[in-house]
């Protein structure tokens, strides 16, 4: 629950990030490869989330693995989409 926590939170900070880039010159491509491979990247974990799949799958608890990776990848694009939305909110405000 923990990775899927960080992860969906980690989409949405690079959804803002992106909106951020997306209007205007609000920050320039140093703080953009800064903020979304470093800290973004540091703080997904990628690597945890596809070793506790493989754990899953090895202990055959396969709705578990299919539940983990559809809420992951369903939610982190939501998440990615929400961090749009309240920029361009934001912004438009």
């Amino acid at each position: 629950m923990g990775t899927l926590v960080v992860n969906l939170l980690g989409c949405l900070f690079i959804g803002v990030f992106y909106a951020l880039f997306e209007h205007g010159n609000l920050l320039n491509s140093n703080y953009r490869l800064f903020l979304t491979v470093g800290v973004c990247g540091g703080f997904t974990t990628f690597s945890t989330f596809m070793n506790e799949n493989f754990q899953l799958l090895k202990d055959g608890n396969f709705f578990y693995t299919s539940l983990y990776l559809a809420l992951s990848l369903v939610g982190g694009m939501i998440a990615i989409f929400l961090g749009h939305l309240i920029i361009k909110l934001i912004l438009e405000a």
